[in-house]
């Protein structure tokens, strides 16, 4: 059995505020302050994920294992370069 919805009759200044009101709620813009802290810690999160890519390449090429060590390294490498060179972005975002 189908439930029926009754609409409330407002009017149409009152559903134009409502929906203003959640624009403003959801557009909200960070402080600078904010932004601030949100690129460094950025920054610190990739910096770290750098390091462990990079030394679980260099672990598995260790490991025995039917892998290319050259390529395995090589990605590993790149991957690691590529999140470090993010956090330094995300670095110099934080110093403006």
């Amino acid at each position: 059995m189908k439930k029926q919805v009754k609409c409330l009759d407002v009017s149409k200044e009152v559903r134009i505020f409502a929906v203003r009101a959640s624009e403003k709620i959801m557009a909200k813009r960070l402080t600078k302050k904010d932004r601030k802290q949100l690129y460094e810690r950025t920054s610190k999160y990739l910096e770290d994920i750098s390091k462990l890519i990079f030394a679980g390449a260099v672990l598995s090429s260790i490991m025995k294992e039917d892998i290319s060590m050259w390529w395995l390294i090589g990605c590993g490498t790149s991957v690691s370069l590529l999140a470090l060179y993010g956090a330094y972005k995300a670095y110099l975002m934080s110093r403006e």
